[in-house]
């Protein structure tokens, strides 16, 4: 999928483009958002964890070139959005344009990993463990007194 595009006024805070991505990607046609404006889209398809950011955005009109939030489709469905913000001038008004795209893979890949990562400390840490306790038996069958035992497992 393409990008979503969608300019607004930043005088007037209405939105006057959004292309058809946008629309996809957000899954309400544009005219809901030419109709019921900038507090649509921040009520009712932000998550609530990031509408506090995006309010500031509109309100204080300091965009960041940036920014990773989080929207309800119609549906429920949760995804995630890229957005970068650049000012320009647009029909002879000074604008805003953002340019988003669907990251959603993107995040969920990154929060496997980060399962991933885990999984594996705690498998080499479990791995050590094993090991140590092996080596332990095996110390202690060959004779070995416990307080050598205990003096080498604190070399570590």
């Amino acid at each position: 999928m393409s990008e979503g595009i969608a300019i607004m006024d930043d005088e007037t805070k209405n939105y006057i483009y959004i292309n058809k991505t946008r629309e996809i990607l957000y899954g309400y046609p544009k005219e809901v958002f030419f109709d019921k404006g900038i507090n649509f889209r921040i009520n009712n398809c932000i998550h609530p964890e990031d509408r506090a950011r995006e309010k500031e955005y509109y309100t204080s009109g300091k965009w960041p070139d940036y920014d990773e939030f989080r929207i309800f489709k119609p549906d429920g469905e949760i995804r995630w959005l890229s957005s970068t913000y650049t000012h320009t001038v647009f029909m002879g008004k000074k604008c805003t344009m953002s340019v988003q795209r669907d990251i959603t893979d993107f995040k969920q890949q990154q929060v496997l990993n980060k399962k991933l990562e885990k999984n594996i400390q705690v498998a080499t840490t479990t791995g050590v463990r094993e090991g140590l306790k092996k080596a332990v038996i095996l110390l202690k069958n060959e004779g070995i007194d416990n307080k050598i035992i205990s003096k080498v497992l604190e070399l570590n």
